[in-house]
């Protein structure tokens, strides 16, 4: 006889097992197993971020919609170490099987080979890359990857630009409530910060400074590693901010 303990234990096995078979029938979707891939990154260690990436894409066919996304961060891996042929070859790839992909597919395509182009120093063929990549976010809700295009806009277009790019990217990031999306908050403040000192305006950059110094203290992942990042921050907050390397 079962005693009630046990009775309840069963109870809650077989509730898994059951939730387990409802959710292997219903695979997620690719923004979701886009949050899996992007959490396997460590930009600092590209190589070894490239090793997880060819791991995973083992278990996809060639040409299904995971398998491109995946290989489109193998890509990414390679523009970090400044091997930037070795990146487009990687994007050609994926860009041959677009024809019929999902939208979501193509906006992380043309996100990494914006950033090739942009890394490589050609931000004049990155920029209509991203702008392309955020209108076709914004049309399928793809709500984190329109922030980034937006961002990326706000690094690569021509300077009087992107302050206003920036801010646009911003305010897609606070007008959002998953708290993925609002993760942007801080490389942004820090950016706007960025946008106002390259005006000459130190006074303008004190307040966001001092926005992206909290936030990135109030987040461990995203402050681990970044000591003189918060220091700089810091410093500008302060008013303060460290000379200029020569």
């Amino acid at each position: 006889m079962l005693t009630r303990a046990r009775s309840l234990a069963l109870a809650v096995t077989i509730g898994a097992h059951a939730a387990l078979a409802h959710a292997a029938t219903e695979e997620p979707s690719l923004a979701q197993f886009s949050a899996m891939v992007d959490r396997q990154w460590d930009y600092a260690k590209p190589a070894e971020s490239e090793q997880r990436f060819r791991a995973l894409l083992e278990q996809w066919p060639p040409g299904d919609p995971q398998a491109l996304i995946i290989a489109t961060q193998i890509a990414r891996t390679e523009s970090l170490r400044r091997r930037f042929a070795a990146a487009h070859a990687a994007l050609d790839a994926v860009e041959g099987s677009l024809d019929g992909a999902p939208s979501h597919v193509r906006v992380r395509y043309l996100l990494e080979r914006g950033r090739t182009f942009n890394s490589a120093g050609a931000p004049e063929r990155a920029v209509p890359l991203f702008a392309q990549a955020l209108s076709l976010a914004e049309c399928n809700d793809d709500a984190f990857y329109a922030v980034d295009a937006a961002h990326m806009l706000g690094i690569a277009a021509p300077p009087g630009a992107r302050l206003d790019w920036n801010l646009k990217a911003l305010a897609m990031s606070e007008g959002a409530a998953a708290p993925r999306v609002r993760r942007w908050l801080a490389p942004l403040y820090n950016n706007i910060g960025q946008a106002y000192i390259a005006r000459g305006d130190a006074a303008g950059a004190k307040p966001w400074a001092a926005k992206a110094h909290a936030a990135l203290k109030d987040d461990p992942d995203l402050s681990a590693g970044e000591p003189a990042r918060l220091a700089r921050l810091g410093a500008i907050a302060a008013g303060t901010p460290p000379a200029a390397k020569p």
